[in-house]
């Protein structure tokens, strides 16, 4: 059984541990009923719970021995190779296949399990069957190809995904909106895919926007301005509560040009910004202002828009 964090609410999702144990419990339970009529398409769970189990909540997109802190992404996933190869088992059960992998690798090392390990050796089998809650792959070279072949959809479908994201990431911003979480002064709207949208906070909007007039008069420090922060009580939505915003994020939200009404059109390192459909908390101008304000304090501050004319921008602050 396997889950990966990412893959949603535990009491909501369908790949669950808990769901996916009972799924596996039910389907040795049907296969009493399925042995009245064909004894020898049945099989009966002779294991110890807690041994002949594998559970792991983890993703299977990487091969299972990739390292990670020096430890293997999947080690219950290895531990059941392992015991595998070492005669343990006749059947591999899993829900379905993408529980088992999602990678060329890994997919190969277990349809490797249905091949003989010793072609001398008539019963050398480490596998009789890999088997899902409808299927059962067998060591046929027929049922060796239609197991590889449909764990590598499993794969295809997961990289389809993985593109058809992001080609939608970069089509809300192209069109001026807001892809990911709204920053702090600002919140996400409405519920269906395709027509969310980002508007100003109705609390949190015109208190940032008092911090932004501190930063901008050139005389306050960054103490004060996080002082302030906390005597207006900014919140923010983040790790799944609502809290107080940090000093770290009030100094990334002045370096952040989202606030000038742009969004980042491509990739952040093109730092190429077009017109959002959100509301402007500062004007260019003011953003621009802000940025030599903090070089002078030695703050980290952003680049200079090379879009705009500096000579104006000098101007406009000079006279604002």
């Amino acid at each position: 059984m396997r889950k990966s964090s990412k893959e949603g609410d535990e009491k909501h999702q369908k790949y669950s541990l808990p769901r996916q144990e009972k799924d596996i419990e039910r389907y040795f339970e049907n296969q009493k009923v399925i042995g009245e009529n064909d004894p020898d398409q049945r099989i009966v769970w002779k294991g110890e719970r807690g041994v002949d189990w594998f559970s792991e909540d983890e993703s299977a997109k990487v091969p299972a021995d990739t390292m990670s802190g020096g430890e293997p992404k999947r080690p219950e996933f290895l531990k059941m190779l392992k015991e595998i190869h070492k005669g343990r088992f006749d059947i591999l059960v899993c829900t379905e296949l993408s529980r088992l992998s999602r990678n060329a690798v890994d997919t190969g090392k277990i349809v490797q399990l249905l091949e003989p390990q010793n072609p001398r050796k008539k019963d050398s089998l480490p596998l009789l069957q890999v088997r899902t809650l409808d299927k059962v792959f067998t060591t046929t070279p027929t049922d060796k190809f239609t197991l590889s072949l449909f764990m590598s959809v499993a794969k295809f479908e997961n990289d389809q995904r993985g593109k058809n994201t992001a080609s939608g990431l970069r089509r809300k911003r192209d069109d001026g909106g807001t892809p990911g979480k709204a920053p702090v002064g600002y919140m996400n709207c409405g519920e269906e895919k395709n027509s969310k949208w980002v508007k100003d906070h109705p609390e949190n909007f015109d208190k940032c926007r008092e911090l932004w007039d501190m930063l901008l008069t050139g005389e306050y420090e960054f103490k004060d301005i996080f002082k302030r922060r906390k005597e207006l009580g900014i919140i923010h939505f983040w790790d799944g509560e609502m809290r107080l915003v940090s000093p770290t994020q009030i100094r990334q939200m002045f370096v952040n040009r989202y606030y000038t009404g742009k969004v980042l059109k491509g990739k952040k390192e093109d730092d190429i910004w077009q017109d959002g459909d959100h509301p402007e908390m500062v004007t260019e101008a003011e953003f621009e202002k802000a940025q030599l304000i903090q070089q002078k304090m030695g703050r980290s501050y952003c680049k200079t828009n090379r879009t705009h004319n500096i000579g104006d921008l000098i101007k406009e602050i000079a006279t604002s």
